[in-house]
């Protein structure tokens, strides 16, 4: 009896034993598997924390890119492209997804056309023949204390008209020169449609060279003579009007020009004329209009200094040509092109792209964006920002 009852009392703590043993390790090993979590969650969010480029590594919440950023200040600094001052960089198509909010597409952004100018950067030596070097045309309204900046074929005649008839203005030259002098004058000037504008210029640069070629004066870079070959006067010219070999002229010109060689003042860039050639920072304008809603646009330069303006004078009119070739039957790729020459106006003047230049449309390291960059030589800080074409 005394042994057995022995050898149940060692069975039964050798039980009591056994349970400690089981409860001590099971609380062993909870507590390493909640100080594994705890530290893979610690770990998780110190990697989460410093850089939202780390995000997809740890699943933190990535937020949504915005393509139509406000002029504040961007909330991610793209390093990739790493661009010079003021030129027009080509980078990788990987890099243009639009995963940051510093790239945007033109014509983007929800803001009044002067107010996405103002953020315009114009590289002076990029750009260095599309300023005008003082010889600017504008005019002025003393009474109304009104300053037009004149941009050739975005409907200056009539906007001339308007100006003289409508506000009692007076046109002049040189007008980098003027404006010092007139900082109390609202700023206003009448822009184009890229596209429309480099049809117009180009119809207007080879008239006027074609009549300067037969005075015997060559404007022109040697580059460039086979486009005007073969047209001794212009009445040789006109006929051809409309033709396949106008059109394969002006697809030829499109992909010869280096888009920097000025020649004649119809196919300088606007951004550039309403710029300071030694900064490239913006002239400050207070309104931007449009040629194709010259009636509104007019009504609006008038609301800026309390005139009204009638609708008759300010419909356009302008010197009237046929076009020389027929625009619609221009090649995807030559507008492509176009759209990479003007990519400037383009991103400073808030136009959208047509479709045939919309990057679902066009080849990688063709595509036409623009960024928001820091200059910091040209500002005092770190705040501001400004815009500029890329191509990708």
């Amino acid at each position: 009896m005394g042994l057995k009852s022995a050898g149940g009392r060692a069975l039964t703590s050798n039980r009591t034993m056994a349970i400690f043993l089981a409860v001590v390790t099971i609380m062993l090993f909870g507590s390493f598997a909640w100080k594994t979590q705890r530290d893979v969650a610690q770990s998780a969010s110190v990697a989460c924390k410093p850089e939202p480029a780390t995000c997809p590594t740890c699943a933190c919440p990535v937020p949504e890119p915005t393509r139509t950023l406000p002029p504040e200040a961007p909330k991610v600094v793209w390093t990739t492209l790493n661009a010079d001052i003021g030129e027009i960089k080509t980078v990788p198509y990987p890099n243009l997804a639009l995963k940051h909010e510093l790239v945007f597409e033109p014509g983007s952004l929800k803001l009044p056309r002067a107010e996405v100018f103002k953020q315009c950067f114009v590289s002076p030596s990029y750009y260095k023949e599309h300023f005008n070097h003082n010889d600017n045309l504008c005019a002025i309204s003393t009474p109304h204390k009104l300053f037009y900046y004149h941009i050739p074929k975005s409907g200056s005649s009539t906007s001339r008209e308007v100006f003289v008839k409508g506000f009692s203005g007076k046109d002049y030259q040189h007008c980098p020169l003027k404006h010092q002098g007139y900082s109390s004058h609202k700023k206003v000037a009448i822009v184009r449609d890229p596209i429309s504008r480099f049809y117009a210029g180009y119809d207007e640069a080879f008239a006027r060279v074609l009549n300067s070629l037969q005075a015997g004066h060559d404007p022109i870079p040697d580059w460039l003579v086979t486009i005007w070959d073969g047209f001794p006067t212009y009445k040789e010219y006109e006929k051809n009007f409309n033709t396949a070999e106008t059109l394969r002229r002006f697809e030829a010109f499109a992909n010869l020009w280096d888009g920097r060689t000025v020649f004649d003042d119809h196919i300088r860039l606007q951004a550039p004329i309403l710029a300071d050639q030694n900064t490239g920072l913006p002239f400050d304008m207070d309104y931007l209009g449009e040629v194709h809603d010259m009636v509104n646009s007019w009504n609006g330069i008038g609301a800026l200094v309390g005139q009204s303006v009638d609708t008759e004078l300010s419909s356009i009119r302008g010197r009237t040509y046929p076009r020389r070739f027929n625009t619609k039957d221009v090649s995807d790729l030559t507008l492509q092109r176009v759209c990479r020459l003007a990519a400037i106006d383009f991103c400073c003047l808030n136009f959208p792209l047509p479709p045939a230049c919309l990057p679902a449309n066009t080849p990688p390291g063709n595509q036409v964006y623009c960024q928001w960059i820091q200059k910091k030589r040209l500002t005092k800080d770190d705040s501001q920002w400004f815009i500029q074409p890329i191509i990708g």
